[in-house]
């Protein structure tokens, strides 16, 4: 009896120790997360970020959108997209987007994105491809 006990007592420690390792494991999938890139049309900053597993959900900022704010009293972009998973793609339909406050009609655009793992389990190297030849690195 006294053995059990001990044992018992053991995996609350075990448990604590292996958590830490746990939580710097790849996220839910390899899309969530925060994501950053340079646009390569006009040099801006671009970010994305994806919650969810095989439904996601994504904001999506460019902080100079020089040829979707064109006319626009700002040049910030923001969108929302909704997506599914499949595998190392990621196929996505904007449900709405602006420029500061002014809505733009890209409502149903599609954006395909795809995932290059480095063929290991480290999230740190990931990489994050659309159909507009963006490329993204993890920001967090």
């Amino acid at each position: 009896m006294r053995r059990v006990v001990r044992s018992l007592t053991l995996v609350p420690i075990l448990v604590l120790a292996i958590a830490p390792a746990a939580l710097a494991a790849r996220p839910s999938t390899g899309f969530t997360g925060s994501w950053e890139a340079i646009d390569p049309l006009d040099g801006s900053n671009l970010r994305a970020d994806i919650s969810g597993a095989k439904t996601t959900q994504i904001v999506y900022t460019d902080d100079n959108a020089t040829n979707a704010c064109e006319g626009a009293s700002t040049a910030t972009f923001s969108a929302n997209l909704v997506g599914q998973v499949d595998g190392d793609e990621m196929f996505t339909t904007m449900t709405n987007a602006s420029c500061g406050t002014q809505p733009l009609p890209f409502r149903g655009l599609q954006i395909a994105w795809f995932l290059d793992d480095g063929g290991n389990s480290n999230p740190a190297d990931d990489v994050l491809f659309n159909s507009f030849g963006e490329e993204y690195t993890r920001a967090d």
